[in-house]
């Protein structure tokens, strides 16, 4: 067994998988719930090493939203946004275990995500926190929805919109699990990037000509 013990899979039953907010079922397999329980390794790093180590890794910077069981939108912004496979066409995004976000997400079996353009560090900063949960929609961005009824940025570089496929539990952290079902993206906008603690811009504009 690895440094991590896997819990026995678990598949849902009781959440309509594979249905979108309005009822309608879509392409997207069972959800299926995973456990780790992370064990103590001898020699582990310590908190603050990781952290100062994490923070080299440059990544985009993305929004997740969702709407909770009364229909309010909520929203989030990330970094931790990785493509898990092209067939099916599946994502996976890491969301505290309790923020209400994550609950929201489970109750409605979808989310949305957003990745921000160079130009939309206000949108980053009023979802990480420096805008309240009830007025970042309004204060920041320009915000509509998806055929699902999920929150879509509009201006976004890239956006998605996605049914809950997954869930991987950690000890702080819910590993959300989508299959795409919508999606839009710009051929023009830059990415707005996130490293060393900092906002990060491409130096280059990845459209030119060679």
């Amino acid at each position: 067994m690895s440094s991590r013990e896997r819990a026995p899979e678990r598949k849902s039953s009781s959440r309509g998988a594979g249905k979108s907010q309005n009822g309608e079922r879509g392409g997207t397999a069972p959800q299926v719930e995973l456990a780790l329980t992370a064990k103590p390794v001898p020699g582990a790093v310590s908190r603050g090493d990781f952290l100062e180590t994490l923070a080299r890794l440059t990544t985009s910077v993305w929004v997740v939203t969702a709407n909770n069981a009364l229909g309010r939108p909520l929203g989030r912004t990330v970094t931790s946004m990785m493509s898990v496979s092209a067939a099916p066409p599946t994502i996976m995004v890491s969301i505290m275990r309790d923020a209400d976000l994550a609950e929201a997400i489970r109750a409605t079996q979808g989310f949305s995500l957003s990745m921000l353009a160079s130009s939309q560090e206000e949108v980053a900063n009023a979802f990480a926190g420096k805008v309240s949960p009830e007025e970042r929609f309004a204060h920041a961005g320009s915000w509509a929805a998806w055929p699902s009824g999920r929150p879509r940025l509009l201006d976004a570089l890239a956006a998605m919109d996605c049914e809950l496929s997954g869930v991987v539990e950690t000890e702080t952290h819910l590993l959300f699990v989508g299959t795409l079902i919508d999606s839009a993206h710009s051929e023009t906008d830059m990415p707005l990037l996130w490293g060393m603690r900092d906002y990060r811009r491409l130096s280059i504009d990845p459209y030119a000509d060679d």
